[in-house]
């Protein structure tokens, strides 16, 4: 996955990271704490599904914290990582140190493990 990223970096040599506009790949949901669980499937075969789970979940639960559920959320394919990183200096003010620095590497984080992509790569 870092050599996709770096043959993606290659690709929009001039764009920062804070530049990309991140993109869901999952469906997720909001816990009774009120924060989000991403929805990622065990099995993407639907037939290895019905055969496989029977009464366990088809989703293993990634469950995030406050400052990651801000995040997820306000990625909606129109802001990029610079606005996600406005979006938590505004709700959280100075609790946060190096927003740029923690946004990016959630982002970077999320991206490698491939719970999203960017729509600037989606168009090469």
């Amino acid at each position: 996955v870092m050599k996709s990223l770096f043959l993606a970096k290659k690709k929009l040599k001039d764009v920062s990271l804070l530049e990309l506009t991140p993109l869901r790949k999952y469906d997720y949901r909001i816990n009774d704490k009120g924060l989000v669980d991403i929805l990622l499937p065990r099995f993407k075969n639907k037939w290895l599904q019905k055969l496989l789970l029977k009464k366990r979940s088809p989703y293993f639960i990634l469950h995030l914290d406050e400052i990651g559920t801000t995040v997820w959320l306000a990625i909606d394919g129109q802001n990029n990582v610079q606005q996600l990183c406005d979006i938590l200096k505004n709700k959280y003010n100075e609790k946060l140190m190096s927003v740029e620095e923690r946004t990016a590497k959630f982002i970077i984080t999320l991206y490698q493990n491939g719970y999203l992509d960017f729509v600037e790569l989606r168009k090469i």
